[in-house]
């Protein structure tokens, strides 16, 4: 009797073929220019309001792309995670140590350096810093503590300066409200696969979900919240697709192949698809194969092992740069002479988040094994 396992693989296999032959692959540098091209973004969009080329022929921002791309990665790499976890309870351990250390020291850092310090250049001094606004620092920690970000600014400073070339608001690290969404998904990721993964590794129940979370959003992309009800505006509904696009093909990694042919087809096809008014439907699916193919096909391998991962710090800490530098009085730099400040400040707590916060924290990783 044929399995359900076989029948969803062959689905997808009549679009994608054969294999990938290699475990080195590229996707620490691919993570790491995602980050750098919402770091692009952001000093764009916080800097001025000048459209920029890439907008004129294609549907998505810079950032929108950045953030798309990381979901579609984290998904590969998440679900490659928790397949070789020696237990469901080590998967959760390793993903709350990836992601929270660096993000608290995060907070603290807003709070104790670039709050500080944007609040002297909006009030002149630093009177009344920890009393004397409604938004205080130390509630910016504990009511972001848990990565839902319920209190975006601090002491109004950016509210305040709102008018001084950003565009994005009074919020002091638009960066980080990704992370609980993400977070989110990694949970997920667990629940299915206490069922698909463990002993019968019947992948089909992991398919099945995925097929139907699919057509139940397609269907009503913005009430089709079936499956994922925290995911709750047009926004970030869509998130859950990109990231199961990068599990699926991380489980059908040894079945897929790697070639210019598909490569050209995959574009060829997000072609079509933008200029027929279904990109929104298509991309989620091919740019999960060019960025596979990206992996496989670039010269970048074992980028973190080699260089570290920088990614992550890059993600979280180049928004609050960038604000504190317009508040600073820096509004008089071009748009890329921005970019290249904010970036540069940012690689460097970036590395300091991976030499002193994450790297450290991942030798815990197998304490729950």
């Amino acid at each position: 009797m044929v399995s359900l396992n076989f029948i969803f693989q062959t689905i997808i296999l009549m679009i994608l073929a054969d294999n990938i032959h290699t475990k080195s692959n590229s996707l620490g540098f691919l993570r790491s220019l995602l980050a750098s091209i919402v770091v692009v973004h952001h000093a764009f969009r916080l800097r001025s309001n000048e459209p920029y080329f890439w907008e004129d022929f294609f549907p998505l921002s810079f950032g929108t792309l950045g953030v798309y791309g990381f979901f579609v990665i984290s998904g590969y790499l998440i679900t490659a995670s928790f397949e070789h976890s020696s237990s469901t309870v080590n998967f959760v351990w390793r993903r709350l140590l990836r992601i929270f250390p660096a993000f608290w020291i995060c907070l603290l850092l807003t709070i104790f350096l670039f709050a500080p310090l944007t609040h002297y250049f909006t009030y002149g001094s630093l009177e009344n810093y920890f009393t004397g606004f409604a938004s205080p620092p130390l509630s910016y920690f504990y009511k972001n503590i848990f990565l839902s970000i319920n209190q975006i600014d601090i002491n109004n400073i950016m509210q305040k300066n709102v008018g001084a070339g950003n565009m994005l608001g009074a919020v002091f690290n638009g960066s980080l409200w990704t992370l609980i969404h993400e977070f989110r998904l990694y949970i997920i990721t667990a629940l299915i696969g206490i069922v698909a993964f463990y002993k019968t590794k019947k992948y089909y129940v992991f398919y099945i979900i995925y097929f139907l979370y699919v057509v139940v959003h397609y269907a009503d992309p913005v009430e089709g919240r079936l499956f994922f009800k925290l995911y709750t505006d047009k926004a970030t509904i869509i998130l859950p697709i990109y990231f199961f696009a990068g599990s699926t093909l991380y489980l059908l990694r040894n079945k897929i192949k790697i070639n210019y042919i598909l490569l050209s087809l995959a574009i060829l096809i997000t072609i079509i698809a933008h200029y027929t008014g279904l990109f929104y439907y298509i991309f989620p699916f091919s740019l999960t194969y060019i960025l596979i193919w990206l992996a496989v096909k670039l010269p970048f391998k074992d980028w973190e092992r080699k260089y570290g991962d920088y990614s992550y710090g890059i993600y979280i800490y180049h928004f609050v740069i960038q604000q504190s530098l317009l508040v600073a009085g820096f509004t008089y730099l071009n748009t890329i002479s921005f970019f290249l400040l904010s970036f540069c400040i940012a690689l460097f707590f970036a590395y300091l988040s991976w030499k002193l916060i994450e790297k450290p924290s991942l030798k815990l990783k197998n304490k729950f094994s």
